[in-house]
């Protein structure tokens, strides 16, 4: 499973993390900057993120969201779902 180390503690357009393997597609596990883990799924140019909470216990719903990858650097492009 590869490991993404998000900069942010929620994604949005904009939003970017460091890959720490090749990403392909397959399980991701998300590292948020407060800490909070989260399995998603990659499926082409498309991360597929389910229900989750962060650290202080806010409850983020499950949403799909459209990246690209340059070098060893994840970038949130924009909210599909």
């Amino acid at each position: 499973m590869t490991e993404v180390d998000l900069f942010h503690s929620h994604l949005y357009p904009g939003a970017r993390g460091r890959v720490q393997d090749a990403l392909a597609d397959g399980a991701v596990l998300l590292i948020f900057a407060d800490g909070s883990r989260v399995a998603a799924r990659l499926r082409g140019e498309v991360l597929e993120v389910p229900a989750h909470a962060t650290a202080a216990g806010s409850r983020i719903a499950g949403k799909r969201w459209r990246i690209m990858v340059s070098g060893d650097v994840l970038r949130v492009v924009a909210r599909l779902g």
